[in-house]
């Protein structure tokens, strides 16, 4: 624990250097690609002003073509301009109307016109030129042509010759005072072909100029809208009105402000010259707001580190309190099993177990009480700490009952009842418990819903019956069977037969009962499973018992038969003669011949001590 102390802080300090190189190479890198963020920015800026202006012309134009429509039958032209077609009937009754007084009253009802007037060719209206003229702020009627030979400038050759909508604005103010934008509506005779005159209203470009500085990029920048004539026509710099871009300044100075971008359909362009300093001012700014956001961005991943860790630190804690208590449990559980199996002369008695866990639900007893061998081993439902706990109170009342030499049958219907008594979680455990008669051989087997034993190379058929702890009024019964000597008895958990491989098979009641018959030890079992499961981790307590008997018993004269082959099976009696077999057949036989015995039982146990001479003794 100490130690993931002390690295906490190391990799705290670590993030934290990471995260900071990581936000300068960012601002590095921004200031970097400012110019090109910047151009872009300006670039999209000045597109959408141009947009946004000739959205407004376009709103001009159809004012214009609103006016006109009360005369002839206004068109679209393909730019999305206003022209005016006269039939030969409007015409007729155009000539006749009182276009200067219509004129006058459209613009002195108008906020946004300055002046207007129309300008036909000669001979629409007679032998002269017709040019009727009115303006903001005189009532009075005017020419044209005693102002300015219309007819004869650029302007109105455009119109004629480019048949659409044409805009335009003098490098001087005009009569009005200031500077107007003129919106010229080509007008027709009968159809588009023959052009026969145009109609002119004007705007100020002050309420232009006002929206330009409105929406300029920068505080300090200048905007300036440029003509077809490459002058400018509306500056937010009115000192500037009427020359060329290239007369700015500024312009001739290499700036990231500095930008030149086209109208959408106007042969027109907009300018935008920026101080560097306003340039520098932004980047600035923009490199403040990438910092304290990445401050922000700091502070907050060092408190989730923080927080990360303590949560690492305090889980670790927590996981190694269990891990602590767990293997106090284990070590519990260990000395709650047998420490020493018994050694006796007529058994050889074998045990295993092999938890999944820290701490095991399997378990098993032996216990040698008089003539008696008692032996358990049982399941209890589930893994862990609170199977181990069922496990250690089945042994201790196992345990208890077996010092009162009762029957495995009673001491399952005991621990049945104790068991369910307590048995809140609702818990159960296959168990068998067997008692041994070490002199006939007689074992009594008592099954509560546990896998069936091996003896030699078959299964014992037993009832099933139900694991302990599921119904507390359930009665068990013995089961009795006789071993022989040399029989080989086998009790285990379903840990070993269902153990699974890689491949999810089971090792099945068939692969164990191979063993059996082979007459295999517990560790060469173990290691039979570890073989099948080839690394795949081990999911449930493995738990096995085995004994071999050592006796031969005779339940009567005709079971003498069987002494040759058992003396046969002795390396120190093997061989020794009739004299010596005569001697134990006589013995075995007088018990049923004259003292009515119900069986008899011989045991040669057999020591090679450290003398030269062999020592054996025959218990009958």
């Amino acid at each position: 624990m100490q130690r993931k102390r002390a690295h906490t802080i190391p990799l705290l300090v670590v993030a934290i250097i990471v995260y900071i190189s990581v936000i300068i190479t960012i601002l590095a890198y921004s200031s970097f690609r400012f110019g090109r963020l910047s151009k872009q920015r300006t670039t999209a800026a000045l597109q959408g002003i141009a947009l946004n202006v000739e959205q407004l012309l376009f709103v001009m134009d159809h004012y214009a073509g609103t006016f006109m429509s009360a005369f002839g039958t206004v068109e679209l032209d393909s730019l999305g301009y206003s022209r005016v077609v006269l039939t030969h009937d409007e015409l007729a009754d155009f000539k006749e109307q009182d276009l200067g007084r219509s004129l006058r009253d459209f613009v002195q009802s108008s906020c946004l016109v300055q002046g207007a007037f129309f300008c036909f060719e000669d001979g629409v209206f007679g032998d002269t030129v017709y040019q009727p003229y009115a303006h903001v702020g005189d009532s009075t009627i005017q020419r044209v042509q005693d102002l300015f030979p219309f007819t004869q400038s650029d302007l109105f050759a455009s119109v004629q010759q480019y048949h659409h909508n044409w805009w335009h604005a003098s490098r001087k103010k005009s009569v009005y005072g200031e500077a107007v934008l003129g919106c010229c509506l080509p007008i027709y005779a009968n159809d588009t072909a023959h052009f026969i005159g145009t109609f002119v209203m004007d705007y100020s470009l002050d309420s232009l100029g006002s929206y330009l500085k409105m929406v300029r990029p920068y505080p300090s920048s200048e905007l300036y809208l440029i003509n077809s004539l490459d002058y400018i026509i509306c500056p937010t710099d009115s000192l500037c009105y009427g020359h060329p871009i290239t007369d700015v300044p500024d312009w001739k100075i290499s700036s990231y402000g500095n930008k030149l971008v086209s109208f959408p359909t106007l042969p027109w362009q907009i300018a935008l010259v920026t101080p560097q300093t306003d340039v520098e001012a932004f980047m600035r700014s923009y490199l403040s707001w990438i910092l304290v956001i990445a401050l922000i961005c700091l502070i907050l991943l060092s408190l989730c580190v923080y927080y990360v860790m303590h949560t690492v630190r305090q889980k670790a804690r927590e996981q190694e309190a269990i891990q602590t208590e767990l293997q106090a449990a284990a070590h519990i559980q260990r000395s709650l099993l047998p420490a020493a199996l018994p050694q006796l002369p007529d058994v050889e008695i074998d045990a295993l177990l092999r938890p999944a866990m820290e701490v095991a639900g399997d378990l098993y007893e032996v216990q040698h009480e008089g003539e008696y061998l008692y032996f358990m081993v049982g399941d209890v439902s589930g893994k862990g700490l609170q199977a181990s706990l069922m496990m250690a109170l089945v042994g201790g009342m196992f345990r208890m009952r077996v010092h009162e030499q009762r029957t495995p049958a009673d001491i399952m219907n005991l621990m049945n009842f104790a068991f369910s008594e307590r048995n809140t979680e609702m818990l159960f455990c296959t168990v068998l418990i067997g008692r041994l008669h070490l002199s006939s051989g007689e074992l009594l087997l008592c099954n509560a819903g546990h896998n069936l034993p091996v003896l030699n190379d078959h299964f014992v058929p037993l009832p099933a019956g139900l694991p302990v702890g599921v119904d507390e009024t359930y009665v068990y019964t013995d089961n009795i069977i006789q071993v022989q000597a040399h029989d080989h008895f086998y009790c285990y958990t379903d840990g070993v037969t269902e153990a699974e491989n890689i491949h999810h098979q089971l090792f099945s009641d068939e692969r164990l009962l191979s063993l059996c018959k082979q007459n295999a030890s517990l560790t060469a079992i173990s290691q039979a499973v570890d073989d099948f499961a080839c690394g795949y981790p081990q999911s449930d307590d493995i738990t096995m018992l085995s004994l071999t008997y050592r006796r031969l018993v005779l339940h009567s004269i005709a079971d003498i038969e069987r002494l040759h082959p058992y003396m046969e099976t002795s390396p120190l009696l093997r061989g020794l003669g009739g004299v010596f077999e005569l001697a134990i057949e006589e013995a075995m036989v007088n018990p049923f011949m004259h003292g009515q015995a119900t069986y008899v039982s011989l045991l040669i146990n057999h020591q090679f001590p450290d003398s030269p001479a062999h020592r054996f003794t025959v218990i009958i």
